[in-house]
């Protein structure tokens, strides 16, 4: 699952009009544009975020047990699977890019968009699906990132957890996402409950349980007196 951090200092480096220029006359485009993903990922894995999911809620997953689902795949996250099936765990990764694939889940990784993941799995498999920093980073309207909490309902089985990370400065708060009121209600499980934020980071980490049942017909009524709601 890829941590989209935006660590404000990094941010405020990479903005300043001198460095890029600087950047731009010493350096040719290919090692520029390299030397760059490198700090970003780099800034990324020492972000506060990063750190939680690693630090906190894997471990917190693991205890959980049972089958869980990273969307996503990147290289600081290549240890995340084999930390959750060293403590039995049933883990599976998916990722639209098939490059990824290198940081899987060995034998058990999907390359497909997200919204696809009810062709690829089994109906509510999952006890879990870590889903943090799609939304702002290819999963961007509200149409598709209401197409990804159907799927996500689809795979979870009731009651089970959907950690979904997102960041402020790339998206609108998803609680107003029609899908996630129909089909999520907020998580009251020790350890799962809330809403995490991070100074100085524009990521944050909420917290949901799969509803037993959808009420988007409910919603859809209430919508036409209480837009809001």
């Amino acid at each position: 699952m890829f941590i989209a951090s935006h660590d404000k200092d990094s941010a405020a480096l990479a903005d300043m009009p001198l460095v890029r220029r600087l950047a731009r006359r010493a350096m040719p485009g290919p090692i520029r544009r390299r030397l760059g993903a490198l700090l970003s990922r780099w800034w990324t894995e020492r972000s506060p975020a990063c750190a939680y999911q690693r630090q906190v809620i894997l471990p917190r997953i693991a205890d959980r047990g049972g089958t869980v689902l990273l969307v996503g795949c990147r290289s600081y996250t290549a240890q995340e699977p084999r930390f959750l099936e060293q403590r039995g765990v049933r883990c599976r990764t998916l990722d639209i890019d098939p490059v990824a694939a290198k940081w899987r889940a060995r034998g058990r990784h999907v390359v497909a968009p997200f919204q696809q993941a009810p062709q690829q799995f089994e109906p509510a498999q999952f006890d879990a699906v870590l889903f943090s920093g799609m939304f702002g980073f290819g999963v961007d309207t509200i149409e598709a990132q209401n197409a990804s909490l159907e799927a996500c309902a689809a795979i979870l089985k009731p009651d089970a957890l959907l950690v979904l990370g997102w960041n402020t400065d790339r998206v609108a708060e998803p609680a107003t996402l029609v899908n996630l009121r129909a089909f999520f209600r907020a998580s009251n499980e020790a350890g799962f409950a809330g809403r995490k934020t991070f100074a100085r980071s524009t990521h944050i980490f909420d917290f949901y349980c799969r509803r037993v049942a959808c009420v988007l017909p409910f919603l859809d009524r209430l919508d036409r007196y209480h837009p809001k709601i």
